[in-house]
Order: C-alpha cells, then sequence, then structure tokens
C-alpha cells in the first residue's frame, strides 16, 4: 500500500453569489438613517448596515467552473453610468419585508445591465430568472405588520459600478463581501 488510498478527492469549492449594486460610503451614510427609521416602525429584523445593497441578479451556488464564465459576462457588460432614484417604501406581505425602492421608471443603462447579465448567466448554465426585475434595498425583514411610514424618502444613487458579491451565512446572520468590481 502507497499510504494514498485513504485520500479522498478534493470536494470542489462552491460560494454563494450574486451580482449588485454597492453603496459607496455617502450612500450607504442615507440608506442606514432611512434603515434606522423604518426599523423603529415595525416588528421585524433590520438588515444589517453592511449588507445594504440593491441585487442585480442573484447566482446561488458557484463552482470553481463557472466562476470564470461569469467573470467574463461581466468584463462584457456594454452600459453607461446611471442614476437610481429610491423613493418608495413598500411592505412585502408576502415575503415578510419591507424595501426600498423607486416609484419612477427604470434608468435605461440599468434595463441593459440587468438584461446582459441575465442573457450573460443563462449562457454560463444558469436558468433563467423567474421575476420580472424591480430594483430595491430590503431594509427589514421578517416583519408581519408595518405602521404606516408616512416621512418621504429619497436616495439619488450615482451608479457607476458593479460588483460580484460573496454571500456566507453564520449562526449570527448573513455576511456579505465584494468579490470583484466592474467600471460601466
Amino acid at each position: 500500500m502507497s499510504g494514498n488510498e485513504n485520500l479522498k478527492p478534493n470536494k470542489p469549492t462552491v460560494q454563494r453569489l450574486f451580482f449588485a449594486l454597492w453603496p459607496s460610503s455617502e450612500i450607504r451614510q442615507q440608506l442606514i438613517a432611512i434603515n434606522k427609521v423604518t426599523a423603529r416602525h415595525t416588528d421585524g429584523r433590520r438588515v444589517h448596515e453592511d449588507n445594504l445593497h440593491v441585487t442585480l441578479r442573484f447566482l446561488g451556488s458557484v463552482s470553481e467552473e463557472q466562476l470564470p464564465c461569469i467573470e467574463q459576462v461581466a468584463n462584457n457588460i456594454k452600459t453607461t453610468p446611471f442614476e437610481l432614484v429610491l423613493d418608495q417604501r413598500v411592505f412585502k406581505k408576502k415575503q415578510e419585508m419591507i424595501w426600498l425602492t423607486s416609484d419612477n421608471p427604470l434608468p435605461e443603462p440599468l434595463v441593459t445591465l440587468v438584461n446582459q447579465l441575465e442573457q450573460g448567466v443563462q449562457s454560463c448554465g444558469f436558468a433563467p430568472e423567474k421575476h420580472s426585475y424591480k430594483p430595491h434595498v430590503t431594509l427589514v425583514r421578517k416583519t408581519c405588520k408595518t405602521n404606516r411610514l408616512q416621512d418621504k424618502v429619497k436616495v439619488n444613487w450615482p451608479v457607476d459600478t458593479f460588483v460580484l458579491v460573496s454571500s456566507k451565512t453564520y449562526q449570527e446572520g448573513v455576511e456579505y463581501s465584494v468579490v470583484k468590481e466592474w467600471k460601466l
């Protein structure tokens, strides 16, 4: 016996990933302020301030073999910077959460970005997205009620980059970290 009989092949590394708009420090501070006020009017759990973002395309479990294809999709994105206006808090009863979203038509460069990501990740073997795209920042989770949120909110978010984010779940909650960033 050579001693290698008990060695098991390496298990492929898998990461939970998604494409997102990641806020600058200034935009994050605005989102945190809205997040705190919103949470005071609900019975839910406030999303941790480091995790505030807008998802562009959730990928789920991604193997090391799929990663180069995903990164190539992002490298090939052709669109321009834009401004995303988030000005409406919405209680999503079915999902038990409160979103900050937009009451305005989507900027055309955002639509282009989402469509190119969607088509690209499908070419990498990911199933088509089942729902139409609605940009939002999740503020509060696991809430079954909300008092009327009367105060006006508005975040004018200048967007000139998008990111690939890794999601890790721990007993204390979820942690997001930026894997890679691309300029528009």
